[in-house]
């Protein structure tokens, strides 16, 4: 991996006009499945962050000479060319914003000081799910390692943020949209999803 692009920074925070809008941090295992969670937080308010912000992943990954994010083991550090990008992508944002790419599990530190207002929601899979989409998808048993790695991660960085990250199941937040909407009023986030007629409510561990 080239570290050219990954250079420890003090990275400026988001503008006042960044901090009052809403931003959320959604990741999970890449190839995990966790992303089938999104369209429930789409129907909660949240405008996906585009193509701008897939871009700008696709670039980073590709300076760092990172072709599979399941090889990366430890966080990553934009160069402050590559962070002053995302000031201004994201101040042009006025709505609730959803940034959610696998890769950026690797940039929650990074996200975390970039937009001290963000919340941080963390899908995990369990493994058995995770393997079995991984080998649908033609990848072998090293996937495992990268999965385990990931999640260590989330776990982490869950517990340096509590008041701002949730950990979460993807699969029952993806099957009891309520519940999801319900757990993330503990970080102070409010979506708002239209309620079914009364089921019995789960909630998400």
């Amino acid at each position: 991996m080239k570290t050219s692009d990954l250079r420890t920074m003090q990275d400026e925070p988001e503008s006042d006009a960044g901090a009052r809008t809403p931003r959320v941090i959604a990741v999970g295992c890449p190839s995990s499945g966790w992303e089938m969670v999104l369209p429930a937080l789409q129907q909660g308010g949240l405008k996906p962050a585009g193509d701008d912000f897939k871009r700008w992943h696709d670039e980073l990954f590709q300076k760092a000479g990172v072709a599979d994010p399941l090889q990366v083991r430890q966080p990553m550090q934009p160069a402050p060319p590559m962070a002053e990008r995302t000031v201004g992508m994201l101040a042009q944002a006025s709505t609730p914003l959803l940034l959610a790419d696998s890769r950026s599990l690797w940039l929650l530190d990074f996200w975390a000081r970039q937009l001290p207002q963000a919340r941080f929601l963390l899908f995990y899979t369990h493994p058995e799910t995770a393997m079995a989409l991984a080998l649908m998808q033609g990848m072998g048993a090293q996937f495992l390692d990268g999965w385990q790695a990931a999640n260590k991660q989330l776990l982490k960085f869950q517990r340096q943020h509590r008041q701002r990250a949730l950990l979460l199941d993807a699969q029952p937040a993806c099957a009891h949209p309520q519940a999801l909407v319900d757990a993330c009023q503990r970080i102070g986030l409010a979506l708002q999803i239209p309620r079914p007629s009364p089921d019995p409510k789960p909630v998400l561990p």
